[in-house]
């Protein structure tokens, strides 16, 4: 369902307009960006608790961007539509298009991941500067403290720096990682016990199959789109 950064799968898809007369893309897009900022609204209601953001170009046929956000929730949406190239005599000398796309994601998830990724790098490091330290132990108990090494003992110090290194970086990975998985989890468990986990899921998951929808709307030339209104989300 939650990806490892908190995310749910994101939908998207973009149709090419070439050919169309500009002005029946226009209104198209206009009203595609109408029905999305009412269908937003009205599945991330303000009376829920969703702090909503709907930001409009200039000019409704350039498209609109679409935030919602309620605790650790976020969820954006974008519509957005290519113009034809300044000095194009049409749309279709360029080829336009619409598309549709969006993200949801749970905060604190994400953040945990980005934390144990982290933690891995530092592991990393650190076990890489402990097999080095042990390298140099080594070499200054061969080198210092006895008499001087030839050449099979400048072979064995090769082989010990090699293997101490990769040791070191790999048991500190590990161990940073492991880390990060338990941030992780924990993260993850604390957000799907949180309330309203299931409703935040619920309506994205409708908003975004209704974004999904559109998408015929373009692929037909003659389509007439944005007929009925979208289904209400009142609990």
């Amino acid at each position: 369902m939650l990806d490892e950064h908190g995310e749910i799968p994101p939908f998207g898809w973009a149709v090419g307009v070439a050919g169309r007369p500009s002005e029946q893309i226009e209104h198209g897009v206009r009203a595609l960006v109408e029905w999305s900022a009412a269908a937003w609204k009205q599945h991330f209601p303000p009376e829920r608790g969703y702090q909503v953001q709907v930001e409009a170009h200039r000019d409704a046929a350039g498209g609109v961007r679409m935030t919602a956000r309620r605790g650790d929730f976020h969820a954006e949406a974008t519509v957005e539509h290519d113009p034809p190239a300044a000095g194009a005599r049409s749309a279709a000398s360029r080829g336009p298009s619409v598309r549709a796309f969006g993200r949801a994601h749970f905060l604190p998830i994400a953040e945990a991941a980005l934390r144990g990724e982290r933690a891995t790098r530092l592991g990393r490091i650190a076990g890489g500067a402990g097999g080095l330290s042990i390298f140099l132990t080594l070499a200054w108990l061969m080198i210092g403290v006895n008499d001087p090494i030839y050449v099979l003992g400048g072979m064995l110090l090769v082989v010990t720096l090699v293997m101490t290194l990769m040791a070191g970086v790999l048991l500190g990975g590990f161990l940073g990682e492991r880390v990060g998985v338990s941030g992780s989890l924990r993260a993850r468990r604390d957000v799907e016990q949180a309330p309203g986990f299931g409703d935040d899921l619920r309506r994205w998951k409708a908003m975004s199959r209704q974004l999904l929808a559109q998408r015929a709307a373009f692929a037909a030339r003659r389509g007439q789109p944005f007929r009925s209104e979208p289904t209400g989300l009142a609990s």
